[in-house]
């Protein structure tokens, strides 16, 4: 793995702020959803 971008002390004051991911479909779990490619 590469050096973190952001240090653990900034992440904790950004990680709340961050919208909570996107339930998966139930049909073709695997394959991400388009607007991710």
């Amino acid at each position: 793995m590469g050096a973190p971008i952001v240090d653990d002390e900034l992440w904790t004051l950004i990680e709340p702020l961050l919208p909570s991911p996107k339930p998966r479909r139930k049909k073709n779990r695997g394959r991400l959803p388009a607007e991710l490619h």
